[in-house]
Formats: C-alpha cells, structure tokens, sequence
C-alpha cells in the first residue's frame, strides 16, 4: 500500500481507495456473520433439536462464513478492481491542491507587491494626517458659530440704533450694550479654547 497515494487520494476524494475497499470488504462479512446467525437461529427453533446439537451449529457459523467470504472472493476482487480504476487518481493528473503548494509568484512580483504595499501605508498616514487636520478645521468652524451669532446680535443693535435717531445718552448706554456684548463674546471663546 502507497501511504503517500492514499493520503492524496483522502485529501481528494475524502476517502481512499483501499479503505474502501476495506470497508465494502467488512460491510459484506458483516451481512454474512447476520444471515447465517438469522439461518442458524431459525434452523434451532424450527427444528427443536437437542441443546448439544444447536451448541454444534452455532460453534459452525465461523466456519460457514468463512467459506462463503472463500467462494465470493473472486467477486469482491472483480468490485475491488473496479473500485480501483474509478477512484484511483492517475500519477500524471494534477489535482487544484497541487497548484496551492507552488509559488505562483517571482521575486519581482513579490518586491513589486511589496513596494506597493509600502505606498498604500504612506498614503494612508497622510490621509490620516489629513483627516485630523480637518477635524479641527470643523471644530474651529462649530466654535465660529458661536462668534457669528454673537456679530449679528451686536449689527442687529447698531441697526436698531440707527433707526430710532438715538440720543447721545442712549448712544453711550448702546455702546455699554455692546462692551458688554463682547466681552461675553471673549470669555465664551476662553471657556471654549479650555
């Protein structure tokens, strides 16, 4: 027996040649060892025989089974062989196994795949880069907000302002208004920067 032939044939098939044939060959033996138990069994309750003579008959069912494996054998050498040729996997094939233990790829494949590996990892730092960068761009952007609503108050005051033809007193309580306004404006942006 080729271990080497039956392994590859195992990794094939799931299964090899001669373990089936080991199989197929345990498997008939097995119905045999059944019938002639079943007949001799049947053959001592039909027959009401003495308990010496059916002590005899069981102690032959051995040697029956024996002799019937004898006279089949040819057959199961006959199904054995055409197990063979089926399932028997011919030295010159090559199976998609084979082709996972070859190297498909050269030295320069390999620097190639390599050098553009090492590229997609530089790209990749500089987008990271990058998108931190933007990130605070669009943190300073939100905080922005803040400082717009805050000019918008202070014009919507000046126009108001204007519109009503204030006095100088109500002029100096506006700009009050707005001091006020920004120094809100500068300590919200401390806190914020905080």
């Amino acid at each position: 027996m080729d271990y080497k032939r039956e392994e590859y044939e195992i990794q094939h098939f799931n299964f090899s040649v001669y373990q089936l044939n080991l199989e197929h060959n345990c498997m008939v033996r097995r119905q045999i060892d059944s019938l002639v138990d079943t007949l001799a069994d049947s053959l001592i309750k039909k027959s009401n025989i003495s308990i010496p003579a059916a002590d005899n008959i069981r102690s032959k069912r051995g040697d029956i089974t024996n002799k019937i494996m004898a006279s089949i054998q040819t057959d199961l050498e006959n199904f054995s062989s055409v197990l063979n040729k089926h399932f028997t996997i011919p030295e010159n094939l090559l199976l998609a196994e084979d082709l996972r233990h070859e190297n498909p790829y050269t030295q320069t494949d390999v620097e190639y795949y390599e050098e553009l590996v090492a590229g997609m990892e530089k790209t990749f730092e500089q987008n990271k880069f990058l998108i931190s960068a933007l990130e605070a761009e669009t943190e300073a952007y939100g905080k922005m907000d803040k400082v717009v609503e805050l000019d918008n108050e202070v014009i919507r005051l000046v126009e108001e302002s204007f519109r009503t033809n204030l006095s100088f007193q109500d002029l100096k309580s506006l700009m009050e208004r707005l001091d006020g306004v920004l120094v809100m404006k500068e300590e919200k942006e401390i806190k914020d920067d905080k």
